[in-house]
């Protein structure tokens, strides 16, 4: 989910898949969520009720966890 500027919720469904990429010499196999190629659904907060409400929920959802899972960082 991406939430932009509290007027739009984009959400996408990232499928994993599993691939080898070769590097260097090795073959590594690896998961890949391909986040590029994922279709996303747009949901905005002008766009009638329902739309209105799945945006304010989805900043409302974000915000409960950034302040009960986040610390401050200290740069030193």
């Amino acid at each position: 989910m991406y939430l932009l500027n509290g007027e739009e919720a984009l959400i996408g469904y990232y499928l994993l898949t599993r691939r080898e990429e070769e590097w260097e010499s090795h073959t590594l196999e690896m998961y890949d969520a391909l986040g590029a190629q994922s279709l996303l659904f747009p949901f905005v907060e002008r766009g009638g009720r329902r739309e209105r409400a799945f945006v304010e929920e989805s900043q409302k959802w974000f915000d409960a966890l950034w302040e009960t899972i986040t610390t401050d960082l200290t740069l030193s």
